[in-house]
């Protein structure tokens, strides 16, 4: 069970004997041969939003500041609540409320932005304000009251009140307490995090956090958020369980601050690329992927040969065998249908 406060001798004896104290709740672990796990297996997890929130997980959405991140959090929570699907993805259709806590933002603009998302009823609780002595017990009491389906804390750092997020230690002994709520109670349980500063080269996401690298790691879902040059935001998923999410651009309705999914960020480059290309080529004309003119728009090799390759038949028509001596060759598809890349 979840664990609220360090354990004193008292509380360990009964943690050992599996009591629960009053006021307090104490967890253990399960120690079992193989054979009585493949006797009893434990279930697989479960999804509250498909194929991205799993039941009883944990996860974190981060970005750098004024991206969007509890502008998102808040969606998601309108429509869990609700049970619609979000980002193209089918809520469980039992799921039960939504706990969101506002921690930064103020209580007006939390409530305005519900309100402007066309969201009420009881299935949404929503708690403003400075963070109470105990917010272990607060978080429990609140879970233990509603018994949420999703728990969302915005941010992170106001809740658990880490001194040194690049302390490896500090974090995971923070951190403790929110997986046992999940896990114990079967809620998923959100935060809002920032990303470093400095942009990363890392492919997994794993170094984009702020902090020590357990704050990537005690997640099943990293959720990250990006402002692109002509301020569009794109979003990427990392998963534990299941497919990671390509990074997508996000539509926003700036009238009700909704966002919605949009086209792969990858899908949308190559299709603005199959577009300079069949600008500039000449009508009957043909070319090869490395002609000055085709390179004079994309100048990228792969770039051009994957534009090409996939415009192929509707965009482009293609002639050759794509060996050295009979090179691929395109030019303009004379029908007036373009692909959708």
């Amino acid at each position: 069970m979840a664990r609220i406060a360090p354990p004193s001798e008292e509380e360990a004896v009964e943690s050992m004997l599996g009591i629960e104290s009053k006021g307090r709740i104490v967890y253990g672990m399960d120690s079992r041969t193989i054979d009585d796990w493949y006797a009893n297996p434990p279930a697989d997890p479960t999804w509250l939003l498909e194929g991205l929130l799993t039941d009883g997980g944990i996860s974190i959405v981060a970005s750098k500041p004024k991206v969007g991140k509890s502008t998102w959090t808040r969606n998601l929570a309108a429509f869990i609540a609700v049970h619609n699907g979000f980002m193209g993805k089918s809520v469980r259709k039992d799921a039960g409320p939504v706990l969101y806590f506002g921690l930064e933002d103020h209580p007006g603009v939390v409530v305005k932005h519900f309100r402007g998302l066309r969201v009420s009823g009881s299935n949404l609780i929503v708690a403003t304000g400075q963070v109470p002595a105990d917010p272990w017990q607060y978080l429990v009491d609140h879970v233990e009251k509603y018994k949420p389906s999703l728990v969302i804390l915005d941010p992170y750092a106001r809740f658990l009140r880490i001194r040194d997020w690049s302390n490896y230690g500090e974090v995971t002994e923070a951190t403790q307490p929110l997986i046992s709520i999940a896990r114990d109670y079967g809620c998923h349980v959100m935060g809002t995090h920032h990303m470093r500063k400095q942009e990363s080269i890392d492919s997994n996401g794993m170094d984009e956090m702020l902090g020590s690298a357990q704050v990537a790691g005690f997640v099943d879902t990293m959720i990250l958020l990006k402002r692109m040059p002509d301020n569009r935001r794109t979003l990427r998923a990392v998963q534990r369980y299941g497919e990671d999410t390509e990074e997508t651009f996000l539509d926003f309705q700036a009238d009700s601050k909704q966002f919605t999914i949009g086209e792969r960020k990858f899908d949308s480059a190559l299709t603005a690329n199959a577009d300079k290309l069949f600008a500039a080529m000449e009508q009957g004309q043909w070319y090869k992927e490395s002609d000055e003119a085709l390179k004079a728009v994309v100048s990228g090799h792969g770039e051009r040969n994957l534009a090409l390759s996939r415009g192929y038949p509707v965009t482009f028509q293609r002639r050759g065998k794509g060996v050295k001596n009979a090179p691929y060759e395109y030019a303009r598809n004379l029908g007036p249908d373009r692909v959708d890349l």
